[in-house]
């Protein structure tokens, strides 16, 4: 196992990398306007199309690395003392992330608003942390990163309906991505960490399992609904439009036949 700098150090890495995404958003609000169809959209604010763009970038930043951290690392199968430079350097920037998105969100809504996001960051944050000031469950934090697979196709989603795209193709290919990777990359991978801790949560010290369980806890009921929002809004309630469109074109369809026969 390699050994790695001070936990200092990693620490300072995380707030060069807060820096990073708070620049990152300015960059993407001077040079990626919001289309026409977004600023046409009331519902829509510059802030939102921002958070949603640099959100995205992070997605395919952890949805990439974490993934390759472990085809890199087959050894990162040790969830506990398996350190690997490259899994530190991911949950390092990751948790700068985190970190400059919550400030994000609270700068612009109130305590109450947005609870979930932000206690959602938090929880994650507690993980990182305890990975970064420990210089254990490196392999832990990425594997929750592989959820970040899934959120690619979430704020791709998100992007697609602020441009008015939400009839076209792509968000019809879209869904069908977002609910199979929600399954492999949000069920499948919190399962297994649920799991390994309810089987392996002896092996480390009481309050890391607790933050371990409670965490994963949370998260899990969060997940639980934000899949229930996805099936409303993109299959029950668009299922229901298209019927409801359908029946008005028959009912019309045969109004003009009856009115044609009276004539």
């Amino acid at each position: 196992m390699m050994q790695l700098d001070g936990t200092a150090f990693w620490v300072a890495m995380a707030l060069v990398s807060t820096v990073f995404f708070r620049a990152l958003r300015h960059v993407v609000g001077e040079k990626i306007p919001m289309p026409k169809k977004a600023k046409e959209n009331r519902r829509v604010t510059e802030w939102q199309w921002r958070n949603i763009c640099v959100s995205l970038v992070h997605s395919c930043f952890g949805g990439i690395c974490g993934p390759l951290c472990f085809y890199v690392y087959p050894e990162m199968t040790d969830m506990i003392n398996n350190v690997t430079p490259m899994a530190t350097v991911v949950i390092v920037i990751s948790t700068g992330y985190f970190i400059d998105d919550l400030i994000d969100i609270c700068q612009v809504s109130t305590i109450l608003k947005e609870w979930e996001l932000k206690l959602h960051h938090l929880l994650v944050l507690s993980c990182f942390f305890t990975s970064i000031t420990t210089q254990l469950y490196s392999s832990y934090g990425v594997m929750a990163l592989l959820a970040e697979v899934n959120s690619i196709f979430l704020h791709t989603r998100l992007l697609l309906k602020f441009s008015g795209l939400k009839e076209t193709i792509y968000y019809q290919i879209n869904i069908v991505l977002n609910l199979i990777s929600f399954f492999i990359f949000r069920v499948g991978t919190f399962g297994w960490m649920i799991w390994w801790i309810v089987n392996n949560g002896h092996r480390v010290p009481m309050a890391h399992a607790f933050v371990g369980y409670f965490s994963l806890t949370l998260i899990t009921i969060f997940n639980a609904i934000l899949f229930y929002r996805l099936l409303l809004s993109d299959l029950i309630q668009r299922r229901a439009i298209k019927t409801s469109k359908f029946s008005s074109s028959v009912h019309e369809a045969l109004s003009t036949a009856a009115t044609c026969k009276g004539e």
